[in-house]
């Protein structure tokens, strides 16, 4: 089926801010949400494009505050923020 992110941009983003407090981290994020969502539509998962521009958005949640636990630590704060599980194996 088809990928559905479970979450608003503007919740996604509320997030973003919430962990990550420097402005290169935030800019980051929304680039990166970008790219993901250019590719979304060029290799044609045009009914997923908000979907993996949240993972790019994100991606890197945890990693201003956990640096040393990157990539671990999102998972818990995916848990705790109570993020669609679908978001997390992405």
């Amino acid at each position: 089926g088809r990928l559905a992110p479970g979450i608003t941009r503007r919740e996604a983003f509320a997030l973003v801010e919430k962990y990550n407090k420097e402005s290169f981290h935030i800019q980051h994020a929304e680039t990166v949400e970008a790219v993901m969502r250019y590719f979304a539509t060029n290799l044609g998962y045009v009914g997923e494009v908000d979907f993996w521009g949240l993972v790019g958005l994100l991606h890197d949640l945890d990693f201003e505050q956990f640096p040393d636990e990157h990539c671990i630590k999102v998972r818990e704060i995916f848990d705790d923020e109570g993020i669609d599980p679908q978001l997390k194996r992405a």
